[in-house]
């Protein structure tokens, strides 16, 4: 079966995210879209091993595996031990545990979560402290940064309560 390759169509009523034209699946990200596009087409060619039924993607497939068919999730990652419905999702999932290499500037992350989080530094998106005003590159760094005022306010909110405590005890 012929995989039709689609255009990319940025969905004005969601910006920054991008819709599917065959499923009308939306991404936040260019690059998970471009990911879901190679495997769904505007024919059905995923095909269920029990009942023949078809699909236009492995998310359908995944979703009929587990509401008609209730099976075992069989297929099992070596790395981890996480258990997949499809063998498909298992061979997804497995770019989990290999290095991943940025695009961008060629630098190597451990796994495909590490390299998505360093993505956002390439981002002309900033995000911006709401306690200080400071302006950051990534979503990472301003949670960690967070983290820092909230450890400041633990603190402030200890003193003031000893402080309120009664001198008798």
């Amino acid at each position: 079966m012929e995989i039709v390759s689609m255009e990319v169509e940025e969905d004005p009523s969601k910006k920054g995210q991008f819709r599917c034209e065959n499923c009308s699946r939306t991404y936040k990200r260019l690059t998970d879209y471009n990911t879901h596009k190679k495997t769904c087409s505007t024919t059905k060619n995923v095909q269920c091993t029990i009942c023949k039924m078809a699909f236009f993607t492995i998310f359908g497939l995944r979703q009929h595996m587990r509401k008609l068919h209730a099976l075992v999730k069989q297929y099992v990652c070596e790395e981890c031990g996480r258990n997949f419905y499809v063998l498909e999702d298992l061979e997804k999932h497995r770019s989990n545990h290999k290095e991943q290499q940025c695009t961008e500037c060629g630098k190597t992350y451990a796994n495909i979560k590490q390299l998505r989080r360093h993505l956002d530094c390439h981002s002309s998106t900033s995000y911006v402290c709401t306690v200080c005003g400071i302006s950051l590159n990534t979503r990472h760094t301003l949670n960690h940064h967070m983290k820092k005022h909230a450890e400041i306010l633990n603190q402030f909110v200890i003193i003031v309560v000893k402080s309120l405590k009664c001198p008798k005890l």
